[in-house]
């Protein structure tokens, strides 16, 4: 069987740069096609909004804060903008519409005036709730995939996403 059938990453002869220049182009575009599988309506949200309507209309990052809050109650604005690694501002435009559809509520820190709390409400459990059962079946499904490789290629694989975030989080343009 070829080793890429296989899911290994081996390669028995050194890539020439016109080969890595190809390969590094067929990434780019594998990994700006699973970007664009993350839109409005991709089939994640789809799955969500028909388990509870009150999912419909809420961006990724809205998921994942909501299980954040699940795993961390009463959590500050500083502690979540830390975990997902966005600006304030940012994140206070994403609390502002959880607020607004009841799935969050907020309190100023008794102590520091200065600071936010947030806490789930009852709908904002249940998405949050089933936004971890959609995480638990699509890792369940990758895990599948991540098993068809070997000890060095998934080394390899974690060293390249960790990059890529890396990048991703301190990417500038001009």
């Amino acid at each position: 069987m070829d080793d890429r059938k296989r899911g290994t990453l081996a390669v028995s002869e050194p890539r020439r740069e016109s080969d890595n220049l190809a390969i590094s182009q067929e990434i780019l575009q594998k990994y700006n096609h699973l970007l664009a599988l993350d839109d409005d309506d991709d089939q994640e949200k789809r799955w969500l909004s028909t388990q509870d309507p009150h999912a419909q209309g809420l961006r990724t990052s809205h998921f994942h804060i909501l299980s954040y809050l699940l795993a961390h109650p009463d959590a500050t604005a500083k502690e979540i903008s830390q975990e997902f690694s966005i600006l304030r501002g940012t994140l206070s435009k994403r609390m502002s519409l959880l607020i607004k559809r009841e799935l969050v509520c907020a309190h100023t820190d008794a102590n520091d005036g200065r600071s936010k709390h947030y806490s789930l409400l009852p709908a904002g459990v249940k998405i949050a709730r089933l936004h971890e059962e959609l995480l638990r079946q699509k890792n369940a499904q990758l895990t599948k995939v991540l098993q068809t490789f070997d000890k060095d290629d998934l080394a390899t694989i974690a060293q390249f996403l960790t990059q890529v975030a890396d990048a991703e989080e301190h990417m500038h343009y001009q």
